[in-house]
């Protein structure tokens, strides 16, 4: 059985053990509304992010989901890494990308159910 909605104290416990133990930094972080699992896989060249929306009903009792509206990306680019393109590739577009330093800060907009993103360079 799934637990039910954290409260926002215990969420904030959890982040901040996460971020605490990442003492360098966070590879990838993520701001939405909801509960989003990211995954982060670095390939030759290129980093692919996958969301998976968890904002559905925590008791399974439907596979219904609602979308999530303004999600967005920060993530750490490795050295080699210029002038990176973005693409969300499950609906296969162009996304806007803004480069500050080594972090790339991406507005994925809406998450329906499942998302992957490609970084190149």
């Amino acid at each position: 059985m799934q637990c039910c909605t954290l409260q926002p104290a215990v969420e904030r416990l959890l982040a901040n053990a996460v971020r605490w133990v990442a003492s360098e930094g966070l590879p990838i972080e993520l701001d939405a509304p909801g509960p989003v699992g990211v995954s982060l896989f670095r390939q030759p060249r290129r980093l692919v992010i996958h969301l998976v929306n968890h904002q559905r009903d925590s008791q399974l009792r439907s596979d219904a989901f609602a979308p999530m509206r303004h999600v967005s990306l920060r993530v750490a680019l490795p050295e080699e890494a210029r002038q990176p393109k973005v693409r969300r590739l499950w609906e296969d577009r162009d996304l806007a990308s803004q480069v500050n330093g080594r972090t790339l800060h991406v507005k994925v907009g809406t998450l329906d159910e499942y998302e992957a993103i490609a970084v190149e360079w």
